[in-house]
């Protein structure tokens, strides 16, 4: 009962306050501009570029990886829309909620397939078929690294 009387008190002083005013209106552009300045920061560190690089020619490979599943069963979606889709596969798997996210992957890659106008049906298929590829190409990959880190491992 106490904060009914006291909030439109406060309320009436904040609105009056230009101190206040000017802080809460200044400062969204004032963390934007921080939030740039240190992107810059980051991007003229060499080794983040490559990292950036590396992940955004991964991107790249994904969505070319999702669109041989697509065009396999029988569907079609462009590969700009593709590349938009795996990005945001890959910001929306980053909390792994099961291990290797494990069906969170394949019902967010069914739910953005359906939404660009693939039948449910062959979204399904797709999200399978690659989850199927995306396994044995880690297969393969770890299968051909594997003499590498021996060697590296018993060298020490």
């Amino acid at each position: 009962m106490m904060g009914l009387v006291v909030l439109p008190a406060l309320l009436k002083r904040l609105r009056n306050n230009k101190e206040i005013k000017s802080q809460l209106t200044d400062a969204p552009v004032a963390i934007f501009k921080n939030y740039l300045k240190s992107v810059f920061q980051l991007m003229s560190n060499r080794r983040y570029f490559l990292y950036l690089a590396a992940e955004m020619v991964l991107i790249v490979v994904k969505a070319l990886s999702l669109f041989a599943c697509i065009l396999a069963v029988g569907g079609f979606v462009g590969f700009p829309l593709l590349a938009a889709i795996t990005g945001l596969l890959s910001v929306a798997t980053v909390f792994n909620i099961t291990p290797g996210n494990l069906g969170v992957t394949e019902v967010i890659t069914v739910y953005l397939l359906v939404v660009v106008g693939l039948s449910t049906e062959i979204a399904i298929s797709v999200a399978l078929l690659s989850r199927v590829l995306s396994v044995f190409s880690q297969m393969a990959i770890a299968n051909l690294c594997s003499p590498y880190l021996k060697t590296k491992i018993i060298s020490g």
